[in-house]
């Protein structure tokens, strides 16, 4: 029932009005030991964004040379801070003491940006109610195996129909990258809180708290990496689960309006679903070792004809929402790692938090986190591994669609940004610091993943006029193209 009532609310909102100004917009790209080959599009296409003057940051928490080099040759600004305490939340709040852009936008560093980013988004924040606007989190990598085809399935089903009603009604939350922030409303609830591995999700009850309001833009304005092996896509569940279950607490004292409260709680609560799954496998292990018929209420032949319909409604509702994205591999994927939540249950109900484990990046022949090797964990200094080499990935297999012809990057001058958490270093030309820069290069092609910026190189790339789109069924309307 909460997820027809969240999918049938699924409606076209009336186009926001543009901003009358030209407003600056701090663009924050926290890393932590991720390869620079991720990172490098994401920093590159994040300084061609147009709609605002541009400043992108460079939030390195792994205090990797390679990063500050990167961040020079892209015109970037290079923070790097003493210590990684609050883990990503920490790297952010600390960027926003040395930043005064009047909105910030937050990218994974595998979340590469398209140029209308910004010119998709501001318009939103012509309503002065409005903290945050949401995008879709889109996995580039979606055909790399059959994991993560099936995460994107999960992926698509939430940012479609699901986000969509949650748009609708005021209560989508803040799912961590490729999201617009009003700074006004990051300053008035002192940063993104740093006691949750899903901080993300406890910022939005915050904000929603004090009455600000969230939009969400069903459009596919940045690409992303999502999990490509099992370990990958363990760990990300792991901390999904263990964090939206312990943000419940805050959901319950909260004070929110009774609907934006029941949305939270239904989305915390997915992830009790692998508690039906465990009941269900029990029935048969209860039958053979005891003899005992578990439902003794009914026969078998009963419990069927009641429990077989509604198993077909059910999962036809849902691929009826996700209009064909959401896949049986996506579902059997998510029903073999029930596990999942039961653990992550028993975790919030004893209190155990858990590290904040960085996501790899990479599946098999990448990082050693992506072969189930040692993963980056704050508090402690990364692993470095393999990488990919420039021209591999997924990212960069549309490299060679797009050819460039773009000016030699300026030379980067030193300068030093003063600030009050740490050091941030500037990359951009002599004067940028007291400015937002604008974009030093023109990249033709959204993916740029095997870029070797180095000083006085031409990029080679140009983001595209208009960002990749998921078909119509994935994200947007039904039927309709994704744009809203």
């Amino acid at each position: 029932m909460g997820f027809w009532w969240t999918a049938s609310t699924d409606a076209r909102r009336a186009p926001p009005l543009p901003l009358v100004r030209t407003p600056e917009v701090d663009v924050f790209v926290p890393v932590y030991g991720e390869p620079v080959e991720v990172v490098e599009p994401t920093v590159a296409l994040a300084t061609a964004m147009d709609g605002a003057n541009v400043r992108v940051h460079l939030l390195d928490d792994g205090g990797d040379d390679e990063m500050e080099a990167l961040a020079r040759r892209a015109g970037a600004v290079y923070h790097r801070r003493p210590g990684s305490a609050g883990a990503k939340a920490g790297n952010i709040n600390a960027a926003l003491h040395r930043t005064s852009g009047e909105f910030v936008v937050i990218l994974d560093c595998d979340h590469v940006p398209s140029r209308r980013f910004l010119t998709e988004t501001l318009g939103h924040m012509s309503d002065e109610r409005v903290a945050f606007v949401q995008t879709p989190q889109y996995y580039a990598n979606h055909d790399e195996g059959p994991v993560a085809r099936a995460a994107w399935g999960q992926q698509a089903l939430f940012f479609g129909a699901i986000a969509r009603g949650k748009g609708n009604l005021d209560s989508i939350f803040c799912c961590g990258t490729n999201v617009l922030f009003r700074r006004a409303a990051l300053e008035q609830v002192g940063g993104f809180p740093t006691h949750s591995v899903t901080e993300d999700f406890e910022l939005s009850v915050e904000l929603h708290q004090r009455g600000w309001r969230s939009v969400y833009v069903p459009e596919v304005l940045a690409r992303g990496l999502g999990p490509e092996d099992m370990a990958s896509y363990v760990s990300q569940q792991q901390r999904w689960a263990r964090g939206c279950l312990a943000g419940a607490r805050s959901v319950f004292r909260a004070r929110l309006p009774r609907r934006v409260r029941a949305q939270y709680l239904l989305s915390s609560m997915y992830f009790l679903s692998g508690w039906t799954l465990l009941i269900y496998m029990s029935f048969p292990v209860i039958r053979i070792l005891t003899g005992a018929q578990p439902i003794a209420a009914g026969s078998a032949d009963q419990f069927l004809m009641h429990f077989v319909p509604y198993f077909v409604v059910a999962l036809g509702a849902v691929a009826m929402a996700g209009a064909g994205s959401y896949t049986f591999a996506a579902f059997a994927l998510s029903a073999s790692t029930f596990w999942i939540h039961v653990q992550a249950t028993l975790r919030a109900l004893t209190g155990r938090r858990g590290g904040f484990v960085v996501t790899p990046k990479q599946g098999e022949g990448g990082t050693p986190a992506a072969r189930g090797g040692p993963r980056p964990r704050h508090g402690g200094r990364p692993d470095r591994g393999g990488g990919l080499r420039p021209g591999e990935g997924p990212l960069a297999e549309h490299a060679e669609q797009h050819r460039v012809r773009g000016p030699a990057h300026q030379r980067a001058a030193g300068g030093r940004v003063a600030g009050a958490a740490g050091s941030a270093r500037s990359a951009g030309p002599p004067g940028a610091a007291g400015r937002c820069a604008q974009p030093l290069v023109t990249i033709e092609g959204h993916d740029a993943a095997a870029l070797r910026l180095e000083p006085q190189a031409l990029l080679r790339r140009r983001s595209a006029a208009r960002s990749p789109r998921l078909p119509a069924p994935s994200i947007g309307f039904a039927g309709r193209s994704g744009r809203r």
